[in-house]
C-alpha cells in the first residue's frame, strides 16, 4: 500500500493578527514542534520550523494590522503537516496542498481555510476526486471549540487518508478494480462533506 512520501504548500496565504499568531504559535507547541522566531527591525517575522529533515522558514510580513505569511515549501515530518493543515483551516488560509506518493500526487485546494476540490495527479493526467458545492464558503468556522469535536474531525481525516491510500492500491493492481476506485470516490465525497459540517 502506498505511503506519503512528503506534503508539498504552493502559493500559501494566512492573514493573521497579533492575537493570532500567538494562537498559531501556541497550536505549534501543542503538536510539539520545535520552532524558533525571528523579529526584524520592520516587524517582519520569521518562525523556523524544525521538520525531521529540513528547517522550515515561515515569513511573516508586516502589514501593520496584520501580518501575512506567504510562501512554498515541502513537508516531510506528518506532525508538521498536520498542524499546518489546522492553521489553514482556522485561519481562514488559501493553498494548493500535494499530498506526495510514489508515482502519484493527491492534490487539495483550500479556499478559506476550506477544501474546495482534491484531484488525483497520476502519469501526467488529473482526476477530479471531489468538488465542492461552494466554490467559495465565506461562512463563519468555530472550529475545535470541544474536544469530541475536534476528535471527530481527526477521525474522519485518519479515514479519508485510508482511503486514500486504498484507492491508490486498487489503481496499482495489474487490473484496476473500477467498481472498488467508484465506491472509495463516493466515501471520500461523504466523509469530506462531514468535514464541512463539523467545520462549519
Amino acid at each position: 500500500m502506498a505511503r506519503r512520501i512528503a506534503t508539498e504548500y504552493r502559493n500559501i496565504l494566512i492573514d493573521l493578527n497579533l492575537t493570532q499568531f500567538e494562537e498559531f504559535m501556541h497550536l505549534l507547541q501543542e503538536a510539539d514542534i520545535q520552532t524558533e522566531v525571528r523579529i526584524f527591525e520592520n516587524g517582519d517575522k520569521e518562525c523556523m520550523l524544525y521538520d525531521k529533515y529540513c528547517l522550515i522558514p515561515l515569513a511573516f510580513r508586516n502589514m501593520g494590522s496584520y501580518l501575512k505569511c506567504t510562501g512554498t515549501f515541502v513537508v516531510y515530518d506528518w506532525n508538521i503537516a498536520y498542524a499546518l493543515q489546522r492553521s489553514l483551516q482556522q485561519f481562514k488560509g488559501n493553498a494548493m496542498c500535494y499530498r506526495i506518493y510514489q508515482g502519484e500526487m493527491i492534490e487539495y485546494e483550500y479556499v478559506q481555510g476550506q477544501i474546495i476540490k482534491i484531484t488525483e495527479i497520476k502519469n501526467g493526467k488529473r482526476q477530479l476526486i471531489y468538488k465542492s458545492d461552494r466554490m467559495f464558503p465565506y461562512i463563519q468556522q468555530q472550529l475545535y471549540h470541544s474536544t469530541k469535536i475536534e476528535k471527530q474531525i481527526a477521525a474522519i481525516k485518519a479515514e479519508i487518508d485510508s482511503l486514500l491510500d486504498q484507492r491508490i492500491a486498487a489503481s496499482h493492481t495489474k487490473v484496476t478494480d473500477e467498481t472498488k476506485v467508484a465506491d472509495i470516490d463516493e466515501q471520500l465525497k461523504g466523509l469530506v462533506k462531514k468535514l464541512f459540517v463539523l467545520e462549519a
